[in-house]
Protein backbone atom coordinates (compact mmCIF):
# COMPACT_ATOMS: atom_id res chain seq x y z
CA UNK A 1 0.00 0.00 0.00
CA UNK A 2 1.20 3.90 -0.16
CA UNK A 3 2.35 5.09 2.79
CA UNK A 4 1.02 9.14 3.58
CA UNK A 5 3.72 10.75 2.57
CA UNK A 6 3.39 8.66 -1.10
CA UNK A 7 -0.31 9.87 -0.87
CA UNK A 8 0.43 13.47 -0.46
CA UNK A 9 2.75 13.24 -2.91
CA UNK A 10 0.50 11.82 -5.57
CA UNK A 11 -2.20 14.52 -4.47
CA UNK A 12 0.21 17.57 -4.24
CA UNK A 13 0.65 17.01 -7.95
CA UNK A 14 -3.03 16.79 -8.76
CA UNK A 15 -3.27 13.14 -9.32
CA UNK A 16 -6.90 13.40 -8.70
CA UNK A 17 -8.38 13.72 -12.09
CA UNK A 18 -11.36 15.86 -12.82
CA UNK A 19 -13.54 18.09 -10.70
CA UNK A 20 -15.19 15.71 -7.45
CA UNK A 21 -17.76 18.25 -6.84
CA UNK A 22 -19.08 19.28 -10.22
CA UNK A 23 -18.75 15.57 -11.75
CA UNK A 24 -20.89 14.66 -8.43
CA UNK A 25 -23.36 17.24 -9.27
CA UNK A 26 -23.56 16.00 -12.77
CA UNK A 27 -23.80 12.58 -12.26
CA UNK A 28 -25.13 11.67 -8.78
CA UNK A 29 -26.69 15.09 -7.39
CA UNK A 30 -29.26 14.38 -4.15
CA UNK A 31 -28.14 10.77 -4.20
CA UNK A 32 -26.61 9.64 -0.67
CA UNK A 33 -23.07 9.39 -0.98
CA UNK A 34 -20.10 8.26 0.59
CA UNK A 35 -16.66 9.98 -0.52
CA UNK A 36 -13.55 7.89 0.60
CA UNK A 37 -10.63 10.57 1.38
CA UNK A 38 -6.95 9.90 1.08
CA UNK A 39 -6.56 11.63 4.41
CA UNK A 40 -8.45 14.16 7.16
CA UNK A 41 -7.14 17.32 5.29
CA UNK A 42 -8.07 15.89 1.82
CA UNK A 43 -11.72 14.89 3.22
CA UNK A 44 -12.31 18.32 5.13
CA UNK A 45 -11.58 19.89 1.66
CA UNK A 46 -13.54 17.89 -0.03
CA UNK A 47 -16.42 19.29 2.69
CA UNK A 48 -15.85 22.78 2.09
CA UNK A 49 -16.22 22.44 -1.70
CA UNK A 50 -19.33 20.92 -1.34
CA UNK A 51 -20.51 23.00 1.34
CA UNK A 52 -19.94 25.94 -1.42
CA UNK A 53 -22.63 24.45 -3.47
CA UNK A 54 -25.25 24.15 -1.17
CA UNK A 55 -24.80 20.22 -0.98
CA UNK A 56 -25.38 19.02 2.62
CA UNK A 57 -21.94 17.67 3.26
CA UNK A 58 -20.17 16.25 6.72
CA UNK A 59 -16.71 14.95 7.58
CA UNK A 60 -15.72 12.08 9.34
CA UNK A 61 -12.88 9.78 10.64
CA UNK A 62 -11.20 7.71 13.38
CA UNK A 63 -11.57 10.59 15.74
CA UNK A 64 -15.13 11.32 15.21
CA UNK A 65 -16.89 10.19 18.97
CA UNK A 66 -18.88 7.11 18.00
CA UNK A 67 -22.54 8.38 18.76
CA UNK A 68 -21.73 11.31 15.87
CA UNK A 69 -20.66 8.84 13.61
CA UNK A 70 -24.16 6.82 14.63
CA UNK A 71 -26.06 10.21 14.12
CA UNK A 72 -24.08 10.65 10.77
CA UNK A 73 -25.07 7.46 9.17
CA UNK A 74 -28.38 8.00 10.30
CA UNK A 75 -28.89 11.50 9.11
CA UNK A 76 -26.80 10.23 5.58
CA UNK A 77 -29.62 6.87 5.32
CA UNK A 78 -32.34 9.47 6.01
CA UNK A 79 -31.40 12.03 3.47
CA UNK A 80 -30.48 14.79 5.75
CA UNK A 81 -27.06 14.39 5.00
CA UNK A 82 -26.51 14.03 1.14
CA UNK A 83 -22.43 13.46 1.03
CA UNK A 84 -20.36 11.93 4.28
CA UNK A 85 -16.17 12.50 3.50
CA UNK A 86 -14.93 10.12 5.19
CA UNK A 87 -11.25 8.35 6.17
CA UNK A 88 -10.60 5.09 7.22
CA UNK A 89 -13.69 4.13 8.71
CA UNK A 90 -15.69 2.44 5.94
CA UNK A 91 -13.99 0.65 4.08
CA UNK A 92 -14.39 -2.25 6.42
CA UNK A 93 -17.09 -3.40 8.14
CA UNK A 94 -19.72 -0.12 7.71
CA UNK A 95 -22.98 -0.98 6.73
CA UNK A 96 -25.52 1.60 5.08
CA UNK A 97 -26.96 -0.19 2.27
CA UNK A 98 -29.07 3.24 1.28
CA UNK A 99 -25.95 4.53 -0.29
CA UNK A 100 -26.17 4.99 -3.86
CA UNK A 101 -23.13 6.71 -4.75
CA UNK A 102 -19.44 6.48 -4.07
CA UNK A 103 -16.52 8.84 -4.70
CA UNK A 104 -12.97 7.49 -4.62
CA UNK A 105 -10.58 9.72 -3.89
CA UNK A 106 -7.97 7.50 -2.11
CA UNK A 107 -5.53 5.81 -4.57
CA UNK A 108 -4.80 2.24 -3.32
CA UNK A 109 -2.60 -0.33 -4.26
CA UNK A 110 -4.68 -2.20 -2.71
CA UNK A 111 -7.30 -4.65 -4.33
CA UNK A 112 -8.69 -5.99 -1.17
CA UNK A 113 -9.53 -2.05 -0.42
CA UNK A 114 -10.62 -1.26 -3.72
CA UNK A 115 -13.04 -3.73 -3.40
CA UNK A 116 -14.49 -3.52 -0.05
CA UNK A 117 -14.67 0.23 -1.18
CA UNK A 118 -17.12 -0.75 -4.23
CA UNK A 119 -18.75 -3.25 -1.62
CA UNK A 120 -19.98 -0.48 0.42
CA UNK A 121 -22.11 1.04 -2.55
CA UNK A 122 -23.30 -2.42 -3.87
CA UNK A 123 -25.40 -3.56 -0.96
CA UNK A 124 -28.80 -4.44 -1.81
CA UNK A 125 -31.62 -2.53 -0.89
CA UNK A 126 -35.34 -1.99 -1.37
CA UNK A 127 -34.91 1.88 -2.04
CA UNK A 128 -32.14 1.84 -5.23
CA UNK A 129 -32.00 0.08 -8.43
CA UNK A 130 -28.35 0.73 -9.22
CA UNK A 131 -25.22 1.91 -7.68
CA UNK A 132 -22.92 5.00 -9.30
CA UNK A 133 -19.14 4.57 -8.83
CA UNK A 134 -16.75 7.85 -9.70
CA UNK A 135 -13.62 7.17 -9.54
CA UNK A 136 -11.49 9.92 -9.02
CA UNK A 137 -7.88 8.18 -8.83
CA UNK A 138 -7.48 5.74 -11.24
CA UNK A 139 -7.77 2.67 -8.95
CA UNK A 140 -10.25 1.21 -11.54
CA UNK A 141 -7.23 1.69 -13.73
CA UNK A 142 -5.24 -0.79 -11.41
CA UNK A 143 -7.76 -2.99 -9.94
CA UNK A 144 -10.63 -3.42 -12.81
CA UNK A 145 -14.47 -3.46 -12.49
CA UNK A 146 -15.88 -5.56 -9.61
CA UNK A 147 -17.93 -7.45 -12.04
CA UNK A 148 -13.93 -8.35 -13.51
CA UNK A 149 -13.47 -12.20 -13.34
CA UNK A 150 -10.82 -13.51 -10.43
CA UNK A 151 -9.45 -16.29 -9.71
CA UNK A 152 -8.75 -16.82 -5.86
CA UNK A 153 -6.77 -19.13 -4.09
CA UNK A 154 -5.35 -19.70 -0.59
CA UNK A 155 -1.97 -21.27 -2.09
CA UNK A 156 1.08 -18.52 -1.45
CA UNK A 157 1.60 -16.27 -4.61
CA UNK A 158 5.05 -14.59 -5.53
CA UNK A 159 5.59 -11.19 -3.88
CA UNK A 160 4.79 -8.40 -6.53
CA UNK A 161 8.01 -6.19 -7.36
CA UNK A 162 7.78 -2.30 -6.99
CA UNK A 163 5.35 -0.55 -9.03
CA UNK A 164 3.83 -4.06 -10.61
CA UNK A 165 -0.14 -3.69 -10.73
CA UNK A 166 -2.79 -6.51 -10.57
CA UNK A 167 -4.28 -7.48 -14.24
CA UNK A 168 -7.05 -5.53 -15.20
CA UNK A 169 -8.87 -5.50 -18.58
CA UNK A 170 -8.10 -1.95 -20.84
CA UNK A 171 -9.86 0.64 -19.97
CA UNK A 172 -11.26 3.83 -22.08
CA UNK A 173 -12.32 6.75 -20.77
CA UNK A 174 -15.50 8.12 -22.71
CA UNK A 175 -13.96 11.97 -23.95
CA UNK A 176 -17.87 13.32 -24.08
CA UNK A 177 -18.92 11.93 -20.70
CA UNK A 178 -15.77 10.67 -19.42
CA UNK A 179 -17.71 6.81 -18.29
CA UNK A 180 -15.22 4.50 -17.73
CA UNK A 181 -15.32 1.48 -19.86
CA UNK A 182 -13.94 -1.89 -20.46
CA UNK A 183 -12.40 -1.36 -24.16
CA UNK A 184 -12.87 -5.16 -25.09
CA UNK A 185 -16.08 -5.35 -24.45
CA UNK A 186 -16.91 -1.96 -25.81
CA UNK A 187 -17.04 -0.28 -29.07
CA UNK A 188 -18.79 2.76 -27.91
CA UNK A 189 -19.43 4.32 -24.57
CA UNK A 190 -22.07 2.16 -23.10
CA UNK A 191 -23.26 5.39 -21.36
CA UNK A 192 -23.63 7.76 -23.71
CA UNK A 193 -23.44 5.68 -27.27
CA UNK A 194 -20.04 8.06 -28.49
CA UNK A 195 -17.76 6.16 -30.69
CA UNK A 196 -14.19 7.03 -29.48
CA UNK A 197 -11.30 8.42 -31.77
CA UNK A 198 -8.04 9.08 -31.15
CA UNK A 199 -8.71 11.87 -28.64
CA UNK A 200 -9.94 9.58 -25.67
CA UNK A 201 -7.58 8.11 -23.08
CA UNK A 202 -7.23 4.23 -23.46
CA UNK A 203 -5.56 3.27 -20.00
CA UNK A 204 -3.07 0.24 -21.14
CA UNK A 205 -3.06 -2.80 -18.59
CA UNK A 206 -1.33 -5.80 -18.25
CA UNK A 207 -1.81 -8.31 -20.67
Amino acid sequence: EYDQKQVAAMLEKSRIVGDVVEHWLLRAKGLPTILFAANVKESKKFVEKFLERGVRCVHVDAKTKDNIREDTWRQLAGGEVEVVCAVGLVSYGWDVPEVVCGIDAAPSLSLGKHLQKLGRIMRRHFSKKFAIWLDHVGNCDKHGYPETPREWTLEGIKKRNAGEKDKAPPVKICGACWFTYNAREHQKCPDCGTVPDKRDMTVPTEA
